[in-house]
């Protein structure tokens, strides 16, 4: 038995856990949720540019000094996280998660996953399928109690047959993005 917890942490000598690719709004978001989860600081890594366009992710880092911050996705990734949230932008959403994958490590890629069906999807889903890892993928109105019975009226015939259905979604942006 001391032999494999011996074993074990020489494996992973790392104590980062979880890797936030993005610190804008919704991965200071995600970051913050896995705080109140009884995530240890410590346990955080976070991957950013050198020089950050939004000022409230230096303000949020400096509140919690002791998440680890990467400049480079690779180096993040040597420290073996169980899982990366991909809260960049979706432009990097694919690359991101190829080579998250790759590593090993869980997915939780911010809507939308690409900006393209044909930029990789299926290379993502062999890799994951591979390696036997966990995508989710944040889309958190799908948990809407009010479209939630939409559509289980929509699956009972309760709307008839439905030809096309159009849905608006909005919010103030600058309260969303202040720095922008």
């Amino acid at each position: 038995l001391d032999c494999v917890v011996i074993l074990y942490f020489s494996k992973n000598m790392s104590s980062i856990k979880y890797i936030i690719v993005g610190l804008g709004s919704i991965g200071q978001r995600h970051c913050t949720n896995l705080l109140s989860l009884g995530v240890r600081e410590n346990e955080i890594g976070v991957v950013r540019r050198k020089k950050s366009t939004n000022p409230f992710g230096d303000a949020y880092l400096e509140k919690h000094k002791k998440i680890q911050i990467f400049n480079d996705l690779d180096k993040a990734l040597d420290e073996k996280p169980r899982a990366v949230f991909i809260t960049n932008p979706t432009s990097l959403h694919i690359q991101t998660a190829l080579a998250s994958a790759r590593a090993g490590s869980h997915l939780f890629i911010e809507k939308p996953i690409s900006t393209s069906v044909d930029h990789h999807l299926d290379e993502l889903a062999r890799e994951t399928k591979h390696r036997k890892l966990i995508v989710l993928i944040g889309y958190h109105i799908r948990f809407n109690p009010l479209l939630q019975s939409i559509k289980q009226w929509i699956d009972d015939g309760k709307l008839g047959n439905i030809v096309s259905i159009q849905t608006e979604m909005s919010g103030r942006m600058p309260t969303w993005h202040p720095w922008e």
